[in-house]
């Protein structure tokens, strides 16, 4: 994988439907409230549509550009940047997902984390 290409076809990827729900699209955590509150806003997906938005990230990350790449001690972190298909007069609303394999012998990539980009 090279910062600029699209995400391989043929990896594993995974997103767990519970971090989706409850992190994620979850107005209420610390964390990450503000931006579930700008995905509800752009995309329109709320903790009730955690499945729905995980299968869209599932299937457009393979069309997605990769903007940075990271060794850490817990894996290889990879930003992957997917477009949305949204614009208005901000631009077009890019989601930023961010992804970790654990083993870089292994073709498996987990979600762990999204947010639209820049908004």
């Amino acid at each position: 994988m090279t910062i600029g290409d699209k995400m391989p076809s043929g990896y594993n990827y995974t997103a767990d439907i519970e971090k989706i729900r409850t992190y994620v699209l979850n107005l209420a955590h610390k964390r990450g409230g503000d931006k579930a509150y700008i995905l509800r806003q752009v995309l329109g997906y709320t903790q009730d549509d955690a499945e729905e938005f995980r299968q869209f990230i599932l299937e457009n990350v393979e069309a997605g550009t990769i903007k940075k790449i990271e060794d850490t001690v817990w894996g290889q972190k990879i930003r992957v940047d997917i477009n949305t298909g949204i614009i208005n007069h901000k631009g077009e609303a890019i989601l930023l997902t961010a992804w970790i394999q654990e083993d870089l012998d292994k073709n498996e990539l987990r979600l762990t984390t999204a947010y639209i980009q820049g908004r």
